[in-house]
């Protein structure tokens, strides 16, 4: 029963954890937008400048930034429900989100999946033995594991 109450917390704050997605995301989307625009600029034809001049090279720079759009959106929801521990499965579900073409609001899904999940490791009690590895080591794969699984598997 306390789950249920952890978890209706977790989503009465949904507007906050994805303001922190976006606030994170702005700047590479900015900084990404502006390099593709210069680079259609420099090559003067209009579309996509061949890769083998300097506009072309431009383009790629802010073509990788537009890639990161989803993966930073998805890694800082996570972030805002469970902290760092939800900052791997995030960015991973984010980029799967990407892969399979699930675009911005797959982005949003498993941001939500991997700030759950982590949080909900988190509160697992573990031998004193483990837990010193559990924020570095066994929370972040399983919590990869299990958003990508849900991401490929069930989304996909």
């Amino acid at each position: 029963m306390n789950a249920v109450i952890e978890l209706k917390g977790i989503f009465k704050g949904t507007r906050k954890h994805l303001m922190n997605g976006v606030s994170y995301m702005v700047p590479f989307v900015t900084a990404a937008g502006v390099l593709m625009a210069l680079a259609v600029t420099l090559y003067g034809q209009g579309g996509v400048p061949p890769e083998d001049s300097l506009a072309g090279q431009i383009w790629s720079i802010g073509s990788a930034g537009m890639g990161l759009m989803v993966p930073v959106l998805s890694a800082y929801i996570a972030v805002s429900i469970a902290d760092r521990a939800g900052i791997a499965a995030g960015a991973v579900g984010g980029m799967i989100a990407n892969n399979i073409g699930a675009g911005f609001l797959g982005g949003i899904i498993s941001g939500f999946l991997a700030g759950i999940i982590c949080h909900f490791l988190k509160k697992v009690k573990v031998p004193a033995v483990i837990r010193s590895v559990m924020p570095i080591i066994v929370i972040p794969i399983i919590s990869v594991f299990a958003v990508c699984g849900i991401m490929l598997w069930g989304l996909g």
